[in-house]
């Protein structure tokens, strides 16, 4: 009823498709920040994406335990020469944002310089700092189909075509194990004492 109404073939949200965020034939002089659920996490797809489309250099580092001095320091470098930056969970660096801020506005950006930041949501993330991104969400999809659905459209043509037929029953068998390990995270502390990555 819902597709019928709204005239949508699907409910279900569309995977993280990067090249549609970042188009190499224009600028991206904004920062892209993707709210993650628990969970999720896109380093992977952003790494992978970067490696095939970075025009020069691609570095991530991952907020917490130490390495907000190291965060700042890359990203001065990486805004004066022009390579790719992943800062990620900055929910576990909230009262480091404001630097973040800082650095953005004030310093020269190069015009190949892309910025991503991941974080969860959090009820104290800086108001600046979002209205400085673009903003796009980050989820597992919901349900097993969708979810196996989303892992053999990520996985290239090239490298579906080369697969075997006991590789491609394999991979089917890790990429249903996968989905229902992502589904199974829905009825905690039953089917989980807490939380894991798994991804």
């Amino acid at each position: 009823m819902i597709c019928n109404c709204l005239s949508i073939s699907n409910i279900q949200p569309s995977s993280l498709v990067l090249n549609k965020i970042i188009n190499n034939d224009e600028l991206v002089t904004d920062p892209i920040l993707l709210i993650t659920s628990s969970g999720s996490d896109p380093s992977k797809e952003i790494a992978e994406f970067a490696d095939k489309k970075c025009p020069t250099k691609y570095e991530e580092v991952a907020l917490g335990g130490g390495q907000n001095q190291v965060a700042l320091d890359k990203l001065k470098l990486s805004m004066k020469n022009g390579y790719w930056l992943c800062l990620k969970n900055l929910h576990l660096g909230i009262s480091f944002l404001s630097q973040i801020e800082n650095i953005l506005t004030t310093n020269e950006k190069n015009e190949k310089f892309i910025l991503i930041l991941t974080s969860e949501p959090h009820d104290n993330f800086s108001s600046t700092l979002l209205q400085l991104c673009a903003k796009y969400s980050f989820e597992s999809p919901p349900g097993i189909k969708y979810n196996v659905q989303n892992t053999w459209s990520n996985l290239g043509n090239i490298l579906k075509n080369s697969f075997t037929p006991l590789k491609t029953k394999l991979f089917f068998n890790l990429s249903l194990f996968h989905a229902l390990i992502q589904e199974r995270r829905n009825y905690i502390p039953q089917g989980w004492v807490k939380f894991y990555e798994f991804s």
